[in-house]
């Protein structure tokens, strides 16, 4: 049986399994965070946790009035 994944569109195109480990995140090049991230089997891609909360922003802008859009920073370094 395979575990659902979780869907960061904006960030890969592949569902992503919630996973807790030190490795280094392809989003930052760091390693060491314990907050968790989200890992790509297929890919062999992992991202932390916080570089995914911190590098997605919301804005509003008035020729989205019907939707959300979402900015995405290419690149996060902390």
């Amino acid at each position: 049986m395979e575990l659902e994944g979780v869907s960061l569109p904006l960030i890969h195109k592949h569902l992503m399994m919630p996973w807790n480990d030190l490795k280094r995140g392809d989003c930052c090049g760091r390693s060491g965070f314990t907050t968790g991230g989200y890992y790509c089997k297929r890919c062999d891609f992992y991202v932390h946790k916080k570089c995914v909360d911190e590098c997605l922003e919301y804005i509003e802008h008035p020729s989205h009035t019907v939707h959300a859009c979402w900015s995405i920073i290419e690149f996060c370094l902390y």
